[in-house]
């Protein structure tokens, strides 16, 4: 079994690629919006 480990007053965050959804209607209006997330780090 691994040892713990411990952050002490803070959170570690690892952002990812960020995935951006274009699309147009009938009428030719565009729109754009993003699609992400975020993930956390963790020690193996």
């Amino acid at each position: 079994m691994k040892e713990k480990v411990e952050f002490k007053g803070s959170v570690i965050l690892n952002p990812v690629p960020v995935v951006l959804i274009t699309s147009k209607n009938k009428e030719g209006k565009e729109n754009v919006f993003t699609v992400t997330w975020t993930g956390t780090s963790h020690l193996i």
